[in-house]
C-alpha cells in the first residue's frame, strides 16, 4: 500500500513538473514571438532603430532562456534560432527592410511554434 501512494504522489510531482515546464517555455515564446512581429512591422515601416531595440532585447531574453531552455526544449531547432537571430542583425544592419521583416516573421512563427510544441496534451503527456 505504501508503495501505491509513494507512486501516485510521484505521478501528481511530475504533473505538476510537466505543468510548470510548460508555463515556463509558454511565458519565454510568446514575448518573443510578438517582439519579432513588432520589429518586423518596424522594418517594413523602415523604423531602423525600433526594428534593431526590438531584436536586441529578443536577442538577449533568447541567451538569458538558452540554459533553460536548452533543458526543455529540442537542441536543435535552439541552435537554428541562434544563427536566424545572427542573420537577422545583419539584415537590419545593411538595412535590408524587406530581408529582415521576413526573417523576423519566420521567427516568430518558429517562437510560436515552440510554444505550441510543448502545450500539455493528452498525446504530449501519455
Amino acid at each position: 500500500m505504501n508503495r501505491c501512494k509513494f507512486g501516485g504522489v510521484l505521478l501528481i510531482l511530475l504533473l505538476v513538473l510537466s505543468l510548470l515546464s510548460t508555463h515556463a517555455v509558454r511565458n519565454c515564446h510568446e514575448p518573443l514571438s510578438a517582439d519579432l512581429r513588432q520589429a518586423s512591422d518596424a522594418a517594413l515601416a523602415g523604423d531602423w532603430n525600433r526594428a534593431e531595440a526590438l531584436v536586441s532585447n529578443v536577442q538577449t531574453n533568447w541567451e538569458s532562456w538558452w540554459p533553460w531552455g536548452a533543458a526543455l526544449s529540442d537542441h536543435a531547432p535552439m541552435e537554428a534560432i541562434d544563427g536566424q537571430l545572427a542573420q537577422l542583425r545583419v539584415y537590419l544592419r545593411a538595412r535590408e527592410s524587406t530581408a529582415a521583416a521576413a526573417l523576423c516573421a519566420d521567427l516568430a512563427r518558429q517562437m510560436e511554434a515552440m510554444a505550441d510544441a510543448h502545450i500539455l496534451n493528452l498525446r504530449n503527456l501519455l
